[in-house]
C-alpha cells in the first residue's frame, strides 16, 4: 500500500483506500497491455473418449510437438507449456482452467479429436485478447467447426511436423 500511495495510484481515507485518477489510468493500461508472462496454455484432447484410446499418440503430440515447440521458440522470456491435467491443484478444474488462461501469454489449441472444451477455451482466450494458435491433425482438419475455419491454422501429420510448424508460428506471431 505504501508503494501505491507514494506513487499516487491510491489515496488513503482513514481506513478506506480508493484509486486516484492516475491509479485508474494504470489499471486501464494493464487491462489493455498485460505484462508478458512465460506461460503458454495448451488446450487439447488428452486421448481417451467414446472407447477410443489415443492416449499415447496424444502424449507424443504434446511432448514432441507442442511442448517442445513452445519451450524451444526464440522468445523472451523463455516460455513454458502449461497443460491443466499435468498441474497438481485442489481447485475446481473449470475455475483453474480460466485462471491459467488469463495468466498465459498465448494459447496453443489443438482441435484433434474435436473436444468441446478446446473450442470453449479458445473462445474464452480470444475474448480476453490473448493470441490463440490453432492446430489440428491434417486428416481431421475438415471436421473443424464452421465458425473456426476463418482462423489460420497449422495442419500437421506427425509430432515432428507439428513441432517445426508450431515453432515457426510462435516465433513469427507472438511478441
Amino acid at each position: 500500500m505504501r508503494y501505491l500511495i507514494d506513487n499516487k495510484l491510491v489515496q488513503s481515507l482513514d481506513t478506506l483506500y480508493s484509486l486516484t485518477f492516475d491509479g485508474w489510468k494504470k489499471y486501464e493500461e494493464l487491462q489493455r497491455n498485460p505484462p508478458k508472462t512465460n506461460q503458454a496454455f495448451v488446450a487439447m484432447w488428452f486421448g481417451k473418449t467414446d472407447g477410443i484410446d489415443r492416449i499415447e499418440e496424444m502424449k507424443g503430440v504434446y511432448d514432441s510437438g507442442i511442448k517442445k515447440a513452445v519451450e524451444e521458440a526464440n522468445l523472451s522470456p523463455k516460455m513454458k507449456a502449461m497443460r491443466i491435467d499435468l498441474v497438481e491443484h485442489n481447485d475446481p478444474i473449470d475455475d483453474r482452467i480460466l485462471v491459467e488462461i488469463r495468466r498465459s501469454r498465448f494459447m496453443v489449441a489443438d482441435f484433434t479429436g474435436h473436444r468441446g472444451g478446446v473450442y470453449f477455451e479458445a473462445g474464452y482466450t480470444l475474448a480476453h485478447g490473448i493470441p490463440v494458435i490453432w492446430t489440428c491433425k491434417k486428416d481431421e482438419a475438415d471436421k473443424m467447426h464452421f465458425d473456426t475455419r476463418q482462423f489460420s491454422r497449422i495442419e500437421w501429420e506427425t509430432p515432428e511436423d507439428l513441432y517445426e510448424k508450431l515453432k515457426r508460428r510462435i516465433e513469427g506471431s507472438i511478441f
